[in-house]
């Protein structure tokens, strides 16, 4: 019998002939995670077409079981943007860091979560982080 474990750790198996056996001739594939993930934040103030952030940190974790892992923290560049390369095949979540005594909890355009496989390589998001109002 031979197996074979793709990407999604599925096994296949097939026949190996005796003289595979004999010349300990087998073909277990596991291909390492690819490196070619990336996911783009843009970072705004107050609305979508508000003034994009520079210096506002912003967290990427790996979601796996129950507790993510923090990857990569960057500060946004003077376009408000971080990008984050490189990234194996895995689910991400992105998370703007804020002062909660001045902004409200950040907006995320369209979702803070990013599946990196063989067919989704790359997206954008976008990050709304609104000032809270003053009471009087």
């Amino acid at each position: 019998m031979k197996i074979k474990i793709d990407d999604n750790l599925s096994a296949k198996e097939s026949f190996i002939e005796d003289e595979d056996i004999l010349n300990n001739d087998f073909d277990i594939d596991n291909k390492d995670n690819e490196a070619a993930g990336t996911i783009e934040v843009i970072v705004k103030l107050g609305n979508y077409n508000g003034a994009n952030l520079k210096g506002a940190k912003v967290n990427l974790y790996l979601l796996q079981g129950i507790s993510p892992k923090l990857k990569q923290s960057k500060l946004t560049d003077d376009d408000g943007k971080v990008v984050f390369d490189n990234l194996d095949n895995g689910c991400y979540r992105v998370i703007s860091i804020v002062d909660r005594k001045y902004f409200e909890k950040p907006i995320y355009h369209t979702w803070n979560e990013f599946t990196v496989d063989d067919e989704n390589k790359s997206t954008k998001i976008i990050v709304i982080n609104r000032l809270k109002t003053v009471k009087k």
